[in-house]
């Protein structure tokens, strides 16, 4: 059975003219740095084969070079300006695809999801382990995988009060198993794209088994429709890695 048939049902979301979702081909994601060398390290993503590109926007130069990256880009761009809420607001400026957000405190969170709603682009919702809100970690005690996915079931009320959809999800957590679980009980309460993503040395025997464990388990059962799995060298070197796991997955 090809993957396409087993792939969890979810609505699409256009991060430019890439489509998410809705049985549409994994995405294959890396993410560069917004600075002066970013749109050679783009180009050369682009003839790897990679989906998309996230632009972390992480200084003032940052900012005032991402829309010149936004235009030039061969890729579709997800600004990411980290708890930035000001660089994530001159963002939405830039005409970039899409952005991505860590809601962290989701209740003062909530102005800036307005915001969000009226630029009209899709915007990621990337829930961290080490950024829950505070009442979540007091009612669960920790990072549970409940506490993931009610951290992100909030965030998303925040859109849907607004009638906007156009989401996308991640979660993150430094034990496997907690975010695959946190993944699967997701998947059975939004119907919105989810992007798989694991951070390491993906070239360990131990770490391939971690990646296996959060990409296959998950892929063969369905889940996800982008994947990264960010390292500490060239991004090039990202997308080679995720490129192999999808090929020995056989899944696409």
């Amino acid at each position: 059975m090809t993957a396409a048939a087993l792939r969890r049902a979810s609505h699409q979301v256009m991060i430019g003219e890439l489509p998410l979702g809705g049985g549409a081909p994994i995405a294959i994601q890396a993410e560069v740095t917004a600075s002066a060398d970013a749109l050679g390290e783009i180009e050369t993503l682009a003839a790897a084969e990679c989906s998309l590109v996230r632009v972390a926007v992480s200084s003032a130069d940052g900012a005032g070079a991402l829309p010149s990256i936004v235009a030039g880009s061969p890729l579709p761009v997800i600004a990411d300006a980290g708890f930035q809420r000001w660089r994530l607001l001159s963002a939405l400026d830039t005409s970039c695809a899409a952005v991505r957000v860590n809601p962290g405190d989701i209740e003062e969170f909530a102005e800036t999801a307005g915001h969000l709603v009226t630029a009209g682009i899709p915007v990621h919702i990337g829930i961290t382990a080490r950024a829950l809100d505070w009442r979540l970690l007091a009612e669960y005690g920790r990072a549970t995988p409940e506490a993931l996915v009610e951290a992100a079931v909030q965030t998303c009320a925040l859109f849907e009060a607004y009638g906007f959809g156009d989401l996308t999800l991640s979660m993150q957590h430094a034990d496997p198993l907690v975010m695959a679980s946190a993944y699967r009980q997701l998947a059975r309460r939004v119907d919105y794209p989810l992007h798989l993503e694991v951070a390491g040395d993906a070239t360990t025997a131990a770490r391939r088994r971690q990646l296996r464990l959060v990409f296959g388990f998950l892929l063969k059962e369905g889940i996800g429709d982008s994947v990264r799995v960010a390292l500490s060298g060239s991004p090039v070197e990202e997308v080679q890695a995720a490129k192999r796991i999808l090929a020995e997955l056989h899944v696409t």
